[in-house]
């Protein structure tokens, strides 16, 4: 049993399916599934319930997994540390993001400009309590959240999204309760504006249309300017497109900063960590 074989099973477990685990992992299926057996053989007790495609932790998973945590968020910050004071500084910055992605370049085209060495990853995708290699998460939620790992970074209006073109477009203030005979355009699963978008159309008695969910945010844009659909989305800067306050719910996103507690930041991270919190604070007060 190595730390590799450890940060498997943290995946499997996050994921709930070996599918799901295999495709973020990039390996196949049946290399995941040896993985996990000799895992448990190793253990000489089963830390999994399967049922049909799902797995679901045991007890012995359960208390396994609180361990393995544990371990591995010492281990990396262990590294860290041990490499920051030998003097083998990092100036690789990860950020993985399901929110203001259109923000994030000119935040670390800003940040570039005082720290001249810094360099990014930049991932599309959620926070995962499995990934040690992220230094930060940016995400959003329609509620706040009020916990030592998120950082409020902005509190956004979300507004009625519709084409210039579309009959709507003059209106000062619309319904969204009055969009039940609207084509609505939902973002994709993988972006923390379909939740969001979700929450505020049951609130006002609408449900999504299978068809009607797109998973590209350019897409979803063109369909827009192109009268075949509306949107609630935050304030945008596009052509063709006419955004308008709703009027009967109030529609805000929050958008937070997480800094992993799995990865041991640096200091050019916990530099960065303070100038995306004001950064935020200047671009959208």
């Amino acid at each position: 049993m190595n730390f590799d074989t450890l940060s498997t099973f943290q995946t499997i477990a996050d994921c709930g399916s070996l599918t799901k685990a295999a495709a973020r992992l990039r390996i196949s299926q049946p290399a995941l599934s040896r993985t996990l057996r000799l895992l448990e053989s190793e253990l000489g007790f089963s830390v999994f319930d399967r049922t049909g495609n799902s797995l679901h932790l045991n007890r012995n998973g359960e208390k396994f997994l609180n361990t393995v945590r544990k371990i591995l968020s010492e281990y990396h910050a262990c590294i860290g540390e041990l490499r920051e004071s030998n003097g083998i500084s990092s100036h690789m910055i990860i950020i993985t993001f399901s929110s203001v992605g259109n923000a994030i370049p000119y935040l670390t085209y800003a940040f570039r400009k005082l720290h001249p060495e810094s360099t990014y990853t930049l991932r599309s995708g959620r926070f995962s309590r499995s990934d040690t290699s992220t230094n930060f998460f940016i995400m959003s939620s329609y509620h706040p959240i009020a916990d030592k790992f998120h950082t409020l970074l902005a509190k956004e209006p979300l507004y009625m999204t519709v084409s210039s073109r579309n009959p709507l477009s003059h209106a000062r203030q619309l319904k969204l309760s009055a969009m039940k005979g609207e084509t609505f355009l939902y973002s994709g699963e993988e972006n923390d504006m379909y939740e969001t978008q979700l929450y505020f159309c049951e609130q006002a008695g609408l449900s999504p249309v299978a068809e009607n969910i797109v998973s590209k945010q350019n897409v979803l844009l063109m369909l827009i300017r192109l009268n075949m659909g509306i949107s609630l989305l935050p304030r945008i800067e596009t052509e063709m497109v006419k955004q308008i306050p709703v009027s009967d719910i109030p529609c805000f996103r929050y958008v937070y900063l997480i800094r992993n507690p799995n990865t041991f930041q640096p200091a050019l991270c916990r530099e960065f960590e303070k100038f995306t919190i004001q950064y935020f604070k200047n671009t959208y007060r």
